[in-house]
């Protein structure tokens, strides 16, 4: 007795897999943070403040990291005098702002089966003890700040 199966396939039935095959696991710490393309604070006078905005960052590495922003510019004269803090209060009481370049906080690495983890924090421009003069109204005046990651 002879048994012949035949199959036809057609175009519906097919699955193609894809795998990245490594020689060996990496294992390596990596350092890697995701930050906002850019934060607006709104209007502020000279003898003023902004309002208290709401920031994040996302630690997309693999380790718990230290991150401190730090001005690209350092002789920017009104963004020196921008200040964050990691929460509002704590135990009842205020936490106070600390200027940039003085703050820094810790993000723990994104937990198991996570692609990263968020921590959030507010900032602030605070021109009240500004000084020098403001001449005219600077719309749109902006200030790069990097944002250092670094193992903790």
């Amino acid at each position: 007795v002879f048994l012949s199966f035949i199959g036809v396939a057609g175009a519906g039935d097919i699955i193609t897999f894809e795998a990245n095959i490594l020689a060996s696991e990496d294992t390596s710490d990596i350092v890697r943070v995701e930050v906002p393309d850019s934060i607006f604070l709104g209007n502020v006078s000279k003898g003023g403040k902004s309002s208290e905005v709401r920031d994040w960052i996302n630690n997309t590495g693999n380790i718990d990291i230290t991150v401190k922003p730090e001005l690209i510019n350092s002789s920017e004269k009104y963004f020196k005098n921008l200040y964050f803090r990691e929460q509002k209060t704590k135990n009842g009481t205020n936490v106070p702002f600390e200027k940039i370049g003085e703050f820094s906080f810790i993000i723990n690495k994104p937990s198991s089966g996570k692609d990263f983890r968020r921590k959030d924090f507010y900032s602030i421009l605070d021109l009240t003890n500004y000084t020098g003069e403001i001449l005219n109204d600077l719309i749109g005046y902006k200030a790069d700040v990097k944002f250092y990651a670094f193992a903790a």
